[in-house]
């Protein structure tokens, strides 16, 4: 794998995304995109084309992480790694998550158990 010195950046939020885009407009190799992590069709414009993604802090936001891990799966090419950020446990879990939208955190062994239906590797 050749790192292609692309850069793909996705958010959400509108105002986030017009930041974004501000702040990258003379980069030519660094793009802005919507994607939300639990709509597949969202990543279809990647599939099999990313070498690595960053996702710090996002899967605990969404209902159905399995999709969010499978969408992310998809965008992967060959060989490609996924950093993935998550709170561990559900004891700190508070009322400020729940008031910021946060789902739950997700426990370390249902995590794990997420990569193995998708048939990948996961470490720390």
């Amino acid at each position: 794998m050749r790192p292609t010195g692309r850069y793909v950046v996705t958010d959400i939020d509108p105002e986030h995304l017009a930041r974004l885009a501000s702040r990258f407009q003379h980069r030519p190799n660094v793009q802005i995109r919507f994607a939300d992590l639990s709509q597949a069709e969202n990543f279809k414009e990647f599939s099999g084309q990313l070498e690595s993604v960053v996702c710090l802090n996002v899967l605990e936001h969404i209902e159905d992480d399995l999709a969010g891990l499978r969408n992310i799966h998809s965008a992967l090419c060959p060989g490609g790694r996924a950093i993935i950020l998550v709170p561990q446990g559900q004891e700190i879990f508070g009322t400020l998550d729940a008031a910021l939208g946060i789902t739950a955190a997700i426990p370390r062994p249902s995590f794990g158990i997420g990569w193995s239906k998708l048939d990948l590797r996961w470490s720390r």
